[in-house]
């Protein structure tokens, strides 16, 4: 499946991605990262700047999303995680438009 993602989305995908799990699991995962993490080319279009833990970047550059390459396995992963916070009540602002993409149009 394709998905259609901003910068903002890819990060909080980043985020909330297991960071533990079988060998199988893993390796999907990381493919998944290398995916979703910035390249250089959009390190410097997008004018990215990391100080401590916080991401900043030219958010009127990142009018169009990226197109980004994501298993079945993978989404399934995702739906599960953004579904699990949802019912513990986590779910944060950031995580609403990734939210709307796997759950809400993704069914």
């Amino acid at each position: 499946m394709k998905q259609k993602l901003h910068i903002a989305e890819r990060l909080t995908l980043l985020k909330i991605l297991p960071k533990e799990g079988n060998f199988l699991t893993l390796k999907s995962i990381r493919k998944l990262r290398e995916s979703l993490s910035l390249n250089e080319q959009e390190l410097k279009k997008y004018n990215v700047v990391q100080t401590g833990d916080q991401v900043t970047w030219n958010a009127e550059v990142d009018k169009t999303p990226a197109e980004i390459e994501i298993t079945d396995f993978c989404v399934d992963l995702i739906k599960s995680k953004l579904t699990e916070l949802d019912k513990q009540n986590k779910l944060e602002d950031e995580q609403f438009s990734v939210y709307e993409k796997f759950i809400e149009k993704g069914d």
